[in-house]
């Protein structure tokens, strides 16, 4: 096990956008620096974007990983250090010091946290066991495999009813359930997915779990009255929104309700030389052209301050 402590001048955690826009910048400015990516590959949502980008300025992909794929093409030709692999086991931002779960300590004279946010779940009997066996990951991946088929959509909003459009146009019937009695897509994704008779609208509707033996084949709900429902189904999406990932930060740094990291304009938290930049400070506009337009100005104020 690793013990000792490595020093840098800025560490990133997370290698998303966000976090690998930060690497560059550092890069650019001549700042040390290292990206700390739990998972096997960098990229954050972006490996999740399975629909064409076109909504950023002067750049256009047909996808998040094509997006990905220029981003880390940059960041290759500048060297900079991506340590894929290394999950946070702690962090103290006023030391300045991330230790990892390898046993590894790094030490920096700033902190860019770069962590984003992960999709929220019901937390019901089945969800976990059925991921793969059913529960969809993504509804862009395997859409043909759902021909013939029934599948639930766990949400309200933007998401929800976006893929509830697209895979009516593969499934025969399309269950969307949503916990509250209005939804809140935008008023001309619920006037598409309203029209179509393939799909099912249903509000005031709190999941109850998901059963099946190998693979799912249904989903138990609780209605406004408290009465139980069953529906037969071969496959379910959930989108119910998306909470940040501020587990090793929540007692050391001031964070809002909602879980998500209080920034100033700079991207500064309440901790000295400790930054937040992309999804997990910024609620409001989750997008890529904010998460790469804060790691600019971070990384730019620390230069400043170190």
């Amino acid at each position: 096990m690793k013990t000792d402590l490595t020093e840098f001048d800025v560490i990133i955690v997370g290698g998303g956008a966000a976090g690998l826009s930060a690497a560059l910048w550092c890069a650019d400015l001549g700042i040390k620096s290292i990206v700390l990516e739990k998972n096997e590959a960098p990229g954050g949502q972006l490996r999740w974007i399975h629909t064409p980008i076109l909504n950023y300025p002067a750049i256009e992909a047909s996808n998040g990983k094509d997006f990905l794929k220029r981003l880390l093409d940059q960041v290759a030709k500048l060297a900079t250090d991506i340590q894929t692999s290394s999950a946070v086991a702690a962090a103290d931002v006023v030391e300045r010091v991330i230790v990892l779960k390898n046993g590894q300590r790094l030490n920096a004279k700033a902190i860019v946290i770069a962590t984003g946010v992960r999709r929220r779940k019901l937390v019901v009997p089945g969800e976990d066991e059925f991921v793969g066996k059913g529960i969809l990951e993504t509804g862009q991946i395997g859409r043909e495999l759902l021909k013939g088929k029934s599948v639930a959509i766990v949400g309200g909003g933007d998401a929800a009813f976006e893929n509830a459009d697209a895979l009516s146009r593969y499934a025969d019937t399309v269950y969307l359930l949503h916990r509250r009695s209005t939804f809140s897509a935008r008023t001309s994704f619920i006037e598409r997915v309203s029209g179509d008779p393939k799909i099912e609208l249903t509000t005031e509707a709190r999941v109850k779990e998901f059963g099946g033996s190998d693979h799912l084949e249904s989903l138990e709900y609780v209605d406004a009255n408290g009465n139980s429902h069953s529906l037969a189904i071969d496959a379910a999406l959930i989108r119910i929104g998306v909470e940040p990932n501020t587990e090793f930060f929540r007692d050391s740094l001031e964070l809002d309700s909602r879980g998500y990291v209080t920034v100033n304009h700079l991207g500064e938290t309440s901790a000295k030389l400790v930054f937040a930049i992309g999804d997990v400070a910024n609620p409001t506009a989750p997008t890529l052209a904010s998460a790469i337009g804060m790691a600019a100005t971070a990384v730019k104020t620390i230069r400043s301050q170190i």
